[in-house]
């Protein structure tokens, strides 16, 4: 083969050029073809955008409920009340905290500890969020394990076994999102809640009568501010639990809306995703307007809590109508009928082994941030409040991008695999990471401005305090962003190729192994809240050091990726046959491989 000939195979094979010829030296490229990116842009951009517009359906209910008024919180009167009659906001200036050495509190100073409804609201809702994230993760792990088998069996051409996949995924969903569903029992929910709040309800029952003068020692006063505290905590445990028992009634639909979302993103049909997400999102955001805190009509002031999660019920109920109206009139390989839900044993078999370690990472990753959530609570309610900005942040823009280039992987790679072809699947994966680490610089430089002006621009009804700590933390995981997205691209190419076991080392096993003790010993050890700790560190700082174990986690990560043990198709161990290639086009797609070697060596010579 010449040179012209060697260049018009390349031209041709848009996602396999490894390399271009210029004066008879070979030379490789660092960058992928304009067309390599066209592709790649296409499935993750609709991916990121369909990702943005899920999380926002859920986190848009944090938005609307900092606007609720006091009449929507029950007790909050008697929470102001509380705080005016201990003469805090009179004598408890930064001068006086300093002087007997609780210079931490200076952010709560004078009116700074007075509380909002909002803040207590979108506190019980991030709490009620924490189980949502966990059951997602569940559900997401599970999914996205066995959709390692849906990306490979569709680019092999296997679509029946494509449709055996799909009804795995809807009898585990369905089974992960009723457990959860049933924790909205009344008398059991508030123990989940009060999880991540940690209320005292002991405390609460002696009440105490300390009123605050210039005079106060700094045992008083830690007395009031952590009774003060308590009772914000118990506040918004109830309001979580409102909120819960009603959305919770929504989660059993997730069995149909993620089943059918991530079969179309394996099987490349993004835009239908970004569709379905898109419905809901404005559903949501209407409903919210009308049953949150509306105040444009007379006498009427919404449903505070109650009314954010009656829209969020809504939102759902109507895209799961899309949806099996979509699939109705569309003929997609993924759709099984009645026969495919009885699962061949040795497709069971090979499935389970592969996705049941990604469900148990991607579940023991939630409960690890959950726990991250809990600990921040426990060093005061404002750390929760700014908890409940730096979700909202990374859900709607951070976490979407690591779902669209998860995406990509998934098909890209995936795909690649499924049909065996080792070359283009290792082509798309380096280009991948090197793509994600560009866009994780942009993300850098984009929020690193941002950071100090979204979360008081969505978040007003917030103290002063939590404002300033969600913004520093904000801007540090943005700081940290190129190197946590690249170690997110690794993780989701080794479960592409069915490496469960090292991405499971890489991932959860090393936050519950590193992050998750070194922040329980800074915070249970901290003076800020332990009389008898030994560590004297504010929240911000403590969020530095936990992001910086991302550097460290890099460097497995990498050896996993080099290692190349990804790189196998898993499907062969199901008994599958390439349907798609016949055998005359995969020898010669072996010969233009074997003429390229040979070419290059002669070159090189």
């Amino acid at each position: 083969m010449d040179i012209k000939e060697k260049n018009d195979v390349e031209k041709d094979a848009v996602l396999e050029t490894k390399h271009i010829i210029k004066n008879n030296k070979i030379k490789r490229r660092f960058f992928a073809t304009g067309k390599w990116y066209k592709i790649a842009i296409t499935l993750i951009l609709w991916s990121v955008l369909q990702e943005i517009l899920m999380a926002s359906t859920d986190l848009i209910d944090n938005v609307f409920v900092n606007h609720i008024i006091s009449s929507q919180v029950k007790g909050f009167d008697d929470l102001t009340n509380y705080i005016k009659g201990t003469g805090w906001a009179e004598h408890m200036t930064e001068d006086k905290l300093n002087s007997v050495g609780l210079g931490s509190l200076t952010g709560y100073a004078l009116d700074n500890i007075n509380y909002t409804p909002g803040q207590i609201g979108v506190n019980g809702v991030s709490a009620s969020n924490q189980l949502y994230i966990i059951m997602f993760a569940m559900v997401s792990g599970f999914c996205y394990g066995s959709g390692i088998f849906s990306a490979q069996y569709f680019g092999a051409g296997e679509y029946q076994k494509l449709k055996h996949i799909t009804c795995l995924k809807m009898y585990l969903t369905l089974i992960i999102t009723m457990i959860f569903a049933l924790i909205g029992i009344q008398q059991i929910t508030k123990y989940f809640i009060g999880f991540t709040t940690h209320p005292d309800y002991e405390k609460a029952k002696v009440p105490l009568d300390t009123y605050l003068t210039e005079n106060s020692s700094a045992q008083e006063i830690k007395q009031v501010f952590e009774y003060i505290q308590n009772k914000v905590s118990i506040l918004s445990t109830e309001q979580g639990e409102k909120y819960y028992r009603i959305v919770s009634l929504s989660y059993p639909i997730l069995t149909i809306n993620q089943v059918a979302t991530t079969a179309l993103r394996e099987t490349r049909r993004p835009f239908y995703s970004f569709f379905m997400s898109s419905i809901s999102l404005i559903a949501n955001a209407l409903c919210n307007v009308f049953f949150t805190a509306p105040t444009f009509i007379p006498n009427y002031h919404g449903f505070g809590v109650v009314g954010a999660a009656i829209g969020t019920v809504s939102s759902r109920v109507l895209q799961l109508g899309f949806i099996v109206g979509l699939l109705a009139i569309k003929k997609f390989e993924f759709i099984p009928r009645i026969r495919h839900f009885i699962i061949p044993k040795y497709i069971l078999r090979i499935s389970l082994i592969k996705s049941l370690p990604i469900l148990l990472n991607e579940t023991l990753f939630a409960f690890g941030q959950v726990m991250q959530v809990k600990l921040r609570a426990q060093y005061s309610a404002d750390s929760l409040s700014a908890n409940a900005m730096y979700e909202t942040m990374l859900m709607a823009f951070f976490s979407p991008m690591y779902h669209g280039l998860n995406a990509g992987i998934s098909t890209l790679v995936g795909n690649e695999l499924g049909a065996k072809h080792f070359d283009e699947a290792k082509y798309n994966a380096k280009h991948l990471m090197r793509f994600s680490f560009m866009i994780a610089c942009v993300f850098l430089i984009l929020f690193s401005g941002l950071s100090w002006v979204i979360p008081k621009l969505i978040f007003p009804n917030t103290t002063h305090e939590g404002i300033k700590i969600g913004e520093w933390m904000v801007f540090i995981y943005s700081a940290t962003y190129p190197v946590i997205l690249m170690n997110s691209c690794v993780y989701s190419i080794l479960r592409a190729g069915g490496n469960v076991v090292q991405a499971f080392l890489m991932d959860s096993a090393f936050n519950w192994v590193f992050q998750i003790p070194v922040l329980f010993v800074l915070i249970y050890y901290n003076t800020f809240n332990n009389p008898q700790g030994f560590i004297n560190l504010d929240i911000i700082y403590i969020h530095l050091i936990v992001c910086m174990f991302e550097i460290l986690k890099l460097i497995p990560s990498m050896i996993f990726y080099f290692r190349g043990k990804w790189l196998t198709s898993i499907i062969d161990e199901t008994k599958f046959e390439h349907k798609d290639k016949p055998k005359d086009k995969m020898d010669k797609s072996k010969n233009i491989i074997v003429e390229d070697k040979t070419e290059e060596m002669k070159l090189e010579n």
